[in-house]
């Protein structure tokens, strides 16, 4: 597997791990909300520069709430 199929799929288990975590609207609210932890960042924007890790990080520290 090459480096843009891994990260095609881990996009991918990302995306499945938001839409088993909220509904669609709140998955939508949720990627598209400008975070203080992401720089003032949402979580879409860093997907979309194939910034993962911290989305990951935050959407742990979010379901533990």
């Amino acid at each position: 597997m090459n480096i843009s199929q891994n990260l095609r799929m881990n996009k991918v288990k990302l995306m499945n791990e938001i839409s088993r975590s909220f509904s669609l609207y709140g998955a939508s609210k949720w990627l598209s909300k400008e975070r203080p932890e992401l720089d003032n960042q949402s979580p879409a924007d860093l997907i979309k520069e194939n910034n993962l890790k911290p989305v990951y990080t935050l959407l742990k520290k979010d379901l533990k709430k």
